[in-house]
């Protein structure tokens, strides 16, 4: 019987394993989008930097909001708003 091979030895195929993070060559960013948003969001939180906020995009038709997942909708709100937080009034 053979032991499986570990990812610390060097004859490992990294691109024949999958996880949850890294399927094949692409990254699953349905895992990754809200801890990223939330780094982002932690980095820039309250600096009113327009750049940074501009990459954080908000769907604004029907049919790119049904294919978004809805927390990730919700969370790109919160971390543009607190990225931008003199811009929030009192409306």
């Amino acid at each position: 019987m053979e032991a499986p091979q570990s990812m610390l030895s060097s004859n490992f195929n990294n691109d024949s394993k999958c996880s949850s993070i890294k399927e094949g060559n692409t990254v699953n960013v349905h895992v990754t989008a809200p801890g990223s948003l939330v780094a982002l969001t932690l980095l820039y939180l309250r600096s009113n930097n327009k750049k940074v906020s501009d990459q954080i995009t908000i769907p604004n038709s029907f049919s790119t909001i049904e294919q978004c997942n809805s927390n990730h909708v919700l969370l790109k709100v919160v971390s543009k708003n607190l990225i931008l937080w003199d811009n929030i009034s009192n409306t």
